[in-house]
């Protein structure tokens, strides 16, 4: 970020700039009579709203206490097209009275100058509003310098001997010599273009690119040999508006995100601040009553280490190893025997286990398998856990011989489904994974969970 003690008053500086140059160009054109052409009245009332626009995004900009590099390049761009604006406002103001005047050779050369500068530090833009390093950025900057050297070289030998265009009367006349410069501003575009296609993170910031570099030069090509710049720096304005949009929808759905992120942690500190301290010593309490049997006080020491275990695994979001997940799913099915007895019968075929995935996704589906599935019989049934390594991926099958249900029949909104969701969203989200459950009503249901080896990034 920026240091907005600083940014503030270079944003006035150029403000009161912009509006300087505004009001030193009016003076200048203050001898020249009234009698305006149609075609001139139009493209001059365009570029005067397109300056005011310039400048209310420039102020709107101005007002933000959280300005990134991106932005300061944003700001540059606007500076840059108020420039171009208010060239082409003079030009045509005073080519409408005075074609000879050497202001409308001058105009069609700051314009030729500043409109490949413009290009290049949109470049650079995109460098920073897509987070490109330096290292990836390096032959993409390379090349735009070296052209923006050559071209800038090109318009000071115009300057000295006029060997891109001539100006008669108001008629602008280019040489063989200018198409040369004409495609290496393409191919600045066409670096530009790239940058976005390659680093864009969104069809957002990709269309806004495309947009912004492909409409002026089809408007540059289709426009020739009589060539109006205008138009050309009137659809930059609007290229401008949906990188500003684009710009502060990004920044809202960042927030957005952060909020969402602060919100879990929130929970997380809270759920970890139910240190299970207290619960732990007050079953300790009632674990040492006197007269308590074996059987009782071995259930509440699980009933223990099993709550210690809940609570810091649901707190951790980064993907947990699959041997602490199998060691809470035991202490569960330990103690869900104790209250069943003999209904419930838990097989473990475990032939992989480094591997790592969302906490609490087995014990969800071990759960379920008992109390939705084996428990509803009467003779009960059993539980089997198998995690196997596949060529390109990792297994688990939680499969039980339970009542089983219709998979065809939508899921209801009971905890249980909603805790299905929940398990195949959080799967997908943190290491990419896949869930899917079959069942036969009256032979049981299988469910499967699948996480690639090559999982994307969970995130932290």
């Amino acid at each position: 970020m920026i240091d907005y003690r600083l940014w503030h008053p270079i944003c006035l500086t150029i403000i009161l700039g912009m509006l300087g140059i505004s009001a030193y160009c009016l003076i200048l054109l203050a001898p020249y009579d009234d009698a305006w052409s149609g075609e001139a009245v139009t493209f001059m009332t365009g570029d005067a709203m397109a300056m005011v626009l310039c400048l209310i995004l420039f102020a709107s900009i101005y007002m933000d206490k959280k300005i990134g590099l991106d932005m300061l390049f944003f700001m540059c761009l606007l500076s840059l097209e108020f420039i171009l604006l208010l060239t082409e406002f003079q030009r045509m103001y005073v080519e409408t009275y005075d074609p000879a005047s050497p202001i409308v050779w001058i105009s069609y050369l700051i314009g030729n100058s500043l409109f490949p500068v413009l290009i290049w530090v949109f470049g650079n833009y995109e460098r920073t509003a897509m987070d490109v390093t330096k290292e990836q950025y390096r032959p993409y900057g390379i090349l735009l310098n070296i052209l923006l050297i050559i071209i800038t070289a090109m318009n000071v030998g115009q300057a000295l001997t006029g060997w891109l265009f001539s100006v008669e009367d108001g008629v602008y006349t280019v040489t063989e010599y200018d198409n040369y410069q004409n495609a290496l501003i393409v191919l600045l575009c066409f670096i530009c273009l790239a940058l976005a296609i390659r680093f864009g993170t969104t069809i957002t910031q990709k269309l806004v690119s495309l947009l912004y570099l492909a409409v002026p030069l089809i408007l540059l090509y289709t426009q020739l040999p009589y060539y109006n710049p205008s138009l050309m720096y009137l659809t930059n304005i609007l290229m401008f508006i949906f990188i500003y949009s684009g710009i502060y929808m990004s920044r809202g759905i960042t927030i957005a995100k952060n909020k969402a992120a602060m919100t879990e942690r929130k929970i997380n500190l809270m759920i970890t601040r139910i240190e299970p301290r207290y619960l732990n010593e007050a079953l300790i309490s009632i674990e040492s009553i006197e007269g308590n049997p074996e059987e009782t006080r071995r259930a509440i020491a699980m009933f223990r280490k099993y709550l210690s275990e809940n609570v810091s695994t649901i707190s951790q979001m980064m993907p947990i190893p699959f041997k602490a997940e199998l060691d809470h799913v035991r202490i569960y099915t330990d103690l869900e025997k104790l209250r069943f007895k003999e209904k419930v019968n838990v097989i473990y075929d475990i032939r992989a286990d480094q591997f790592k995935l969302p906490s609490m996704t087995v014990q969800m589906m071990v759960e379920n398998a008992i109390k939705h599935g084996i428990t509803q019989r009467e003779e009960g049934g059993t539980v089997t856990v198998t995690s196997e390594e596949l060529e390109d991926a990792f297994r688990i099958t939680v499969a039980d011989d339970g009542v089983g249900f219709d998979a065809n029949t939508p899921r209801d909104t009971s905890r249980s489904h909603i805790g299905l969701d929940n398990l195949e969203a959080r799967l997908k989200n943190v290491v990419n994974g896949t869930f899917e459950i079959t069942s036969t009503p009256g032979k049981g249901t299988v469910a499967v969970v699948t996480i690639p080896k090559k999982a994307k990034k969970s995130r932290s």
